[in-house]
């Protein structure tokens, strides 16, 4: 069947308003997307929407009248590349909209956080929430941050997922509160100077970071992604994730952004460090893996993978009495491959283990296949 055949028949399907419960063209064409933006009465019975664009450089631009403005049923909306600066008004009507997802949003496709935040504040059963930018927003400087008499409060939502600028995640995260999140996947635009007081109050207050959490940091060939695991069901409750330019990241600034965003959490008590690929072998500075491990001072336990522990185990060798327990103050047990129990890995464990030892916070190495 052609493609004008097949838009003709969309578009036929869509006349019939009232019994019309899910429309998912993903993706589109952007002849088809301007026949829809063109659509400007309500879909009373609509429950899902889904759509997506082909050309994102060339999507348009949902005006304020599609779909009449109003969608009450609507329960699912994710829109991907399409433009919609329109949105809040729209969301104003979705009273039972559950997942709102919004995927490469383009510069003129920008919504404010303060209107973004103002219109989620009538979704009350809104359980996932993702925000996904193509590149950093404009920023009105008088908006920024303004001091509020109350967040909005989203008691249903479960789920953040985050890709954007850092001030604009910032900004939004000032003007909404979600106690009950158990699920954050935060990955910022290359910034090199980090500033997340919002994402860190944000933690604070969410119940899940009270229970007993296990991290992991993995080192891929162009990124860096710390996972924050639920120890009872090993449900991943934070993920911190750096993967564009990968040559203006350093370990130094993936420690950084992590030190900004987490408060302290007293249940986080076991740490995995593995790393992939060889992008990571290039110089990487001891003070570096020391300020990575500093974001963790509540850990006892300890695992290394070959390659993280080749890199990073020096720096440990050269820690004093006076410094060592600066660096995971409460360390008990330290994990390593048993391909470590020779060479200069093993003489670096050594001398560590005897200046812990010497400072009254002694570790016990265990070795693994």
């Amino acid at each position: 069947m052609s493609r004008p055949q097949v838009e003709r028949n969309v578009i036929t399907a869509l006349k019939q308003r009232d019994r019309v419960r899910k429309i998912d063209l993903s993706p589109a064409p952007i002849s088809l997307l301007k026949r829809i933006m063109a659509i400007k009465r309500p879909f009373p019975a609509l429950t899902d929407l889904d759509l997506c664009s082909t050309n994102n450089e060339k999507a348009p631009v949902l005006p304020d009248s599609f779909l009449g403005g109003s969608a009450p049923c609507l329960r699912s909306l994710h829109l991907d590349g399409i433009p919609f600066p329109a949105l809040p008004k729209l969301l104003l009507s979705t009273t039972e909209l559950v997942d709102l997802a919004l995927f490469d949003i383009p510069r003129f496709g920008y919504i404010s956080p303060e209107a973004m935040a103002t219109s989620l504040g009538s979704l009350t059963r809104l359980r996932k929430l993702s925000l996904r930018f193509q590149s950093p927003p404009p920023h009105d400087a008088e908006n920024r941050l303004l001091p509020l008499l109350a967040r909005t409060l989203l008691p249903a939502l479960t789920s953040l997922h985050f890709i954007g600028d850092n001030e604009y995640l910032e900004d939004i995260l000032s003007r909404i509160d979600a106690p009950f999140l158990e699920s954050i996947d935060i990955e910022p635009f290359n910034e090199l100077v980090f500033d997340t007081r919002q994402l860190r109050h944000l933690i604070r207050r969410t119940e899940i970071f009270e229970k007993p959490l296990r991290a992991v940091v993995e080192f891929f060939g162009s990124s860096i992604v710390l996972g924050i695991y639920s120890r009872a069901n090993n449900h991943r409750v934070l993920a911190l994730k750096t993967s564009r330019i990968p040559l203006l990241w350093r370990v130094s600034s993936f420690a950084q952004f992590c030190s900004s965003a987490l408060p302290p959490l007293p249940a986080l008590e076991s740490l995995a460090i593995r790393k992939y690929g060889k992008y990571w072998q290039g110089p990487i500075e001891n003070t570096e893996w020391l300020e990575l491990l500093r974001s963790f001072a509540s850990v006892k336990n300890l695992a290394l993978s070959d390659n993280a522990a080749g890199c990073l185990v020096p720096s440990l060798q050269g820690l004093t009495v006076e410094s060592v327990t600066g660096v995971l103050p409460v360390l008990e047990r330290l994990s390593l491959k048993t391909s470590a129990r020779s060479g200069p890995i093993q003489e670096a464990i050594a001398q560590f283990v005897a200046t812990r030892r010497l400072s009254d916070r002694p570790v016990a190495v265990l070795y693994d296949d």
